[in-house]
C-alpha cells in the first residue's frame, strides 16, 4: 500500500483510526454494562433489604446518626468500590494497553487507584454526613440548602485542582525550555490572560496521549504540558494548543461551565427529593433522611447523569469550536492547527469519524474531522 493511501482525506492514519473506532467501541460497551451493573445492583440492595440491613448493624454500634453514618457509608463504599475497581481495571487498564494507550505499570496503576479511593471516601464521607444532617434538620429544603453548599464546594474544587490534586497523580516542574516558555507566555498575554508560570508535566510513564492545558482559575492558573506533547510536536503546534486553551478562558467558557453544572445539580438535587420523598412507600424507609435509602441516592445521580450527557456534550462541543475559531484568530497559523490536530487525534486514539448518534452521546469536543474543516475554511477565507 502507498503511503498516500494510508491516509484519509484529511491526513488520518486510516490503520490508526480503525483501531481508535475499536477502542471507542470497547470504551462505550463497557460503560453501559457498568451502567446496568450498578443500576441493578442498587435495586437490588434496597427492594431485598441489604442496605436496610446495614444501616441496622451500624446503628447496632453508634446510635447516634453521625456515627452510624459513618460506620454505614465505610462499609458500603468499600463495597462498592471492590466492584468499582473491576470495571475500572478493565477500563483504565485492561483497555487502555489493549490498545497501546497507557504505559502505566499495574503497580503504579493500584497506588492510584489506592490514592483516589481513599481522597474520594473521606471527602464523600462529609458530603454524605452533611447531606443527611440537612436532612434531618430540614426535610421539605434540604436539597436547596444542600445545592448550595455543593456550589461553594464545586468553585473551590475548580481552584485547588491544578495545585492539590493533579500533584497527587503526576510530576510537575517549571518548564525548562526558555523560547517555549516565553513565546506561551507571551501568547498568553497577548490573549490578556495572566498565568504564574509554564509546567512539565510527568505523563510518559503512565500514558503516550498528549496533554495541553491551561488550567485554575485567579492566581491558580497555570499552563501544562505533558512530557508525551513536548516530545512529538513543534513549537508552533504547541502554541496552538494552547492559544486554543487560551480561547476557553477569554470567552470565559470555565464559568459557564461551572453555571451549567450548578444548574444540572439544583435540578439533580430535586430529582432526588422526589425519589427519595416517594421511596419510602416501596422499600419501608423510615423517612428522607434514612441512610439505607444512599443506594437510590446514587443510582438517581448515576441514571440522571447519563440522560443529561448528550446536553452537556452538546454544550461542550458548541465551547470547543469557539476556543478553536478563537485559536486560530489568535495564533493565525492554521496549517499547524491542522498538523497538531492530525497528531493529537492519532496519539490519543480519537476516532475522527463517529456515528452522528455517538458524537451526540459521546463526544465532548467535535470529531477531528470537523476541527480540520473549521481550519481550512479558515485559510479559504484568508486566502
Amino acid at each position: 500500500m502507498s503511503v498516500l493511501a494510508d491516509v484519509d482525506e484529511y491526513g488520518f492514519n486510516v490503520h490508526i483510526q480503525s483501531k481508535a473506532k475499536r477502542y471507542l467501541r470497547d470504551k462505550i460497551l463497557l460503560s453501559l454494562v457498568e451502567l446496568i451493573f450498578f443500576v441493578t445492583m442498587a435495586f437490588i440492595a434496597v427492594y431485598f433489604g441489604f442496605s436496610q440491613a446495614l444501616r441496622d448493624l451500624a446503628r447496632g454500634y453508634m446510635a447516634n446518626p453521625w456515627g452510624y453514618i459513618a460506620i454505614y457509608f465505610v462499609i458500603g463504599y468499600t463495597v462498592f468500590w471492590i466492584f468499582h475497581i473491576i470495571f475500572k481495571f478493565l477500563d483504565s487498564y485492561l483497555i487502555e494497553h489493549k490498545y497501546g494507550v497507557s504505559v502505566q505499570t499495574f503497580t503504579s496503576w493500584l497506588k492510584d487507584q489506592t490514592k483516589t479511593y481513599l481522597g474520594l471516601l473521606a471527602f464523600l464521607l462529609a458530603v454524605v454526613e452533611l447531606t443527611y444532617y440537612s436532612m434531618r434538620e430540614s426535610p421539605t429544603m434540604w436539597w436547596v440548602i444542600t445545592w448550595l453548599f455543593a456550589s461553594i464546594g464545586t468553585i473551590f474544587a475548580v481552584y485547588i485542582f491544578p495545585v492539590i490534586i493533579m500533584p497527587l497523580f503526576y510530576r510537575f516542574e517549571p518548564l525548562k525550555d526558555e523560547e517555549l516558555t516565553k513565546r506561551l507566555v507571551k501568547l498568553a498575554e497577548k490573549a490578556g490572560i495572566t498565568v504564574v508560570g509554564v509546567y512539565k508535566m510527568g505523563a510518559a510513564a503512565k500514558t503516550r496521549k498528549a496533554i495541553g492545558a491551561l488550567t485554575g482559575i485567579g492566581n491558580t492558573r497555570r499552563i501544562l504540558l505533558s512530557d508525551t506533547l513536548l516530545n512529538n510536536y513543534t513549537m508552533d503546534e504547541i502554541e496552538g494548543v494552547i492559544g486554543h486553551e487560551l480561547g476557553h478562558h477569554v470567552h470565559k467558557h470555565i464559568g459557564k461551565g461551572v453555571a451549567v453544572q450548578l444548574i444540572f445539580m439544583l435540578i439533580l438535587f430535586y430529582l432526588i427529593d422526589v425519589v427519595l420523598r416517594n421511596s419510602p412507600n416501596f422499600f419501608s424507609f423510615e423517612g428522607i433522611s434514612d441512610i439505607a435509602n444512599l443506594p437510590l441516592f446514587a443510582v438517581t445521580v448515576y441514571i440522571a447523569s447519563w440522560i443529561f450527557m448528550p446536553i452537556f456534550n452538546t454544550f461542550s462541543r458548541k465551547l470547543e469550536v469557539e476556543a478553536d475559531t478563537y485559536e486560530l484568530e489568535l495564533v493565525s497559523k492554521p496549517e499547524s492547527f491542522i498538523t497538531s490536530m492530525r497528531k493529537l487525534c492519532d496519539q490519543n486514539l480519537r476516532y475522527v469519524n463517529p456515528h452522528p448518534l455517538i458524537e451526540i452521546f459521546f463526544y465532548d469536543h467535535p470529531p477531528g474531522r470537523k476541527r480540520i474543516e473549521l481550519a481550512q475554511k479558515y485559510l479559504k477565507s484568508k486566502s
